[in-house]
């Protein structure tokens, strides 16, 4: 009887000593995180249609939060708050924009990507794909660009 307690209280400090936060409550620190090189993949569930004179958009995150990429016609840059990483967070700050024209499909198609990366409040990185969602719902979803 001794032994068995000895041994559930030794796999208990085992499994209490695994399970000590380095600072974040939800994301051990080997987690994924959404650093990378990404082009989208789906719109609001349905995969993307690019209209005549669009582009893909993509998206580059650096570990500062920095992001930059293509929206369809157009270049944008700005940042997200990577603190908010550790809780799923998509906190992001203005966009900055070059300002070309292209065909009215075409910056249809950007002004609703960016509408939607704007609005998305969290953010879901796996090893080949990324899910930014708004109110419980997945807007838009990337794939890993692997060099």
């Amino acid at each position: 009887m001794r032994r068995a307690v000895v041994a559930v209280l030794l796999v208990m400090f085992v499994l209490l000593a695994a399970c000590r936060s380095n600072g974040s409550a939800s994301r051990p620190a080997n987690a994924l995180t959404p650093v990378g090189d990404w082009r989208l993949i789906a719109l609001e569930g349905e995969a993307v249609e690019l209209p005549d004179g669009a582009r893909l958009p993509t998206m580059t995150i650096g570990q500062d939060g920095s992001i930059a990429g293509m929206a369809g016609v157009n270049r944008f840059s700005g940042s997200v708050d990577p603190e908010g990483w550790a809780d799923d967070g998509w906190v992001m700050g203005p966009l900055a924009m070059t300002r070309m024209a292209g065909p009215p499909e075409a910056m249809a198609f950007e002004q609703r990507f960016v509408e939607l990366l704007e609005r998305a409040e969290f953010v879901y990185p796996w090893p080949r794909t990324m899910d930014l969602v708004e109110g419980g719902a997945f807007v838009l979803r990337f794939e890993r660009v692997v060099p």
